[in-house]
């Protein structure tokens, strides 16, 4: 069972729309200082909780020193996954009466008004009791790249649509990071998967929501900086390429949980697996291209890939874990 610490929440700040919103951040061995980030999300949220995953020695001491007066945590002797530390979060947001709930990773950095931003994209949907997601404008600032967006144009064929101004509606699904969820959706939709424990946790969500009826949108005035991985800009010729330098474990949660995910939604969304064949197999060609532990991630690819076939889900076994240079 997780520790639960609870804080003193400060009440000195003040909304200029007053919603219900709680944010909840998820950590893990948190290496950089995030205090300003935490201070400017108590302009726009009446609650941060930080949900962290297993940190050890000065990661702890860290976080102790962000949750002097206004921040709730929920500790885990372990690192159960992003999936179940959102679910944490989520459970205890809905406990307190929150109706929603931004999610942020450690290492997002979200704009002054972004929150507003999405808040306002919320209010402003047509039957916005089918909205289950409001998401940020994602920039990568390290390389200055704005991430687009899928869209179905018919049948098989899609589309990658920038964001530019105004809105995007019938998107079929966006990342975690500074999104903005509703309470009663995840209550219909149900719970994110923790058996996926990291990747295709957002993407499995997005497209349960959209089986359900539910629309995602982004706001393009709501701009939050993350960034996928560690990219780094490459080139050959007049083509750019953007690889993640993933590691190895990432590698075999990603190959893995894509198996899983192709069962439960290649019929249903076809045009989102025309999406995802053409996009693993550029990011394939990619890794062996740029990135480095080549070998590593190949058998990473192929334990991933093999232990989806077998249904084998939760966390990668530690012995695995060794074999491919990281921790479970």
């Amino acid at each position: 069972m997780p520790i639960i610490r609870f804080m003193a929440v400060s009440q000195s700040h003040n909304l200029d729309i007053k919603p219900e919103i709680c944010a909840l951040i998820v950590t893990h061995q948190l290496g950089s200082d995030i205090s300003s980030t935490m201070r400017e999300l108590l302009a726009s949220v009446d609650k941060i909780i930080i949900i962290d995953n297993g940190s050890r020695g000065e990661h702890v001491e860290r976080i102790c020193e962000l949750s002097a007066e206004y921040v709730e945590i929920i500790w885990n002797p372990s690192n159960l996954g992003i999936a179940a530390a959102i679910n944490q979060g989520m459970i205890r947001a809905r406990e307190l009466g929150f109706g929603l709930v931004l999610v942020l990773d450690q290492d997002s950095y979200p704009s002054t008004d972004m929150v507003q931003s999405l808040l306002r994209t919320f209010q402003k949907a047509s039957q916005t009791e089918m909205v289950a997601i409001v998401a940020p404008m994602i920039l990568d600032p390290v390389i200055s790249h704005e991430y687009t967006y899928l869209r179905s144009r018919f049948g098989i064929l899609f589309e990658r649509v920038p964001c530019s101004s105004g809105f995007l509606g019938g998107v079929t699904m966006v990342l975690n990071s500074g999104a903005l969820h509703s309470i009663k959706a995840i209550e219909n939709i149900g719970r994110f998967r923790d058996d996926f424990f990291i990747d295709y946790v957002d993407t499995e969500y997005c497209l349960r929501a959209l089986t359900k009826g539910y629309s995602i949108h982004v706001a393009c005035d709501a701009v939050l900086e993350h960034r996928l991985g560690a990219r780094e800009r490459r080139k050959i010729g007049q083509f750019s390429f953007l690889p993640t330098f993933h590691s190895p474990v990432r590698w075999y949660y990603i190959s893995r949980n894509r198996i899983p995910m192709l069962r439960m939604y290649a019929i249903k969304f076809p045009h989102w697996l025309s999406f995802e064949i053409l996009s693993s197999l550029y990011i394939f060609l990619r890794m062996l291209l740029f990135e480095d532990q080549r070998l590593l991630k190949l058998k990473a690819f192929f334990y991933g890939t093999l232990d989806g076939l077998r249904g084998r889900m939760g966390r990668i076994r530690p012995k695995l874990a060794r074999r491919l240079g990281g921790e479970s």
